[in-house]
């Protein structure tokens, strides 16, 4: 349990750093909110945890797809967050949760 935390935020953090150097300056599209912000960054970190996904920006993309949400969209929204720390703090804090929430669904660590 606790190695699947440690795992989840590490990925945090890694996303945390990728993520924003593909956002494009400009005209700035509306926010994504914190609830659906969080349903989607859960299942990032979710899908990268799956040691059988092969192409990890693919992944991304096919779950920003399944929330029609654009790349540009999620990535400004990502940037404004991490300048906001109440806000972001709240978003990881109900990511964690969520994540916890899963694994203790999971058929796997029902097995443990």
């Amino acid at each position: 349990m606790r190695l699947v935390i440690y795992h989840s935020k590490i990925m945090l953090m890694v996303l945390v750093s990728v993520i924003p150097l593909s956002c494009k300056k400009g005209t700035r599209p509306d926010l994504l909110q914190p609830t659906l912000f969080a349903k989607i960054y859960t299942d990032i970190i979710s899908q990268s945890l799956d040691s059988t996904a092969s192409d990890s920006l693919a992944q991304v993309q096919n779950i920003l797809d399944r929330y029609r949400v654009g790349r540009a969209v999620f990535d400004t929204t990502l940037a404004e967050y991490e300048r906001r720390p109440e806000i972001w703090v709240d978003i990881l804090d109900q990511v964690t949760k969520d994540l916890e929430s899963r694994e203790k669904k999971s058929p796997a660590s029902s097995k443990q």
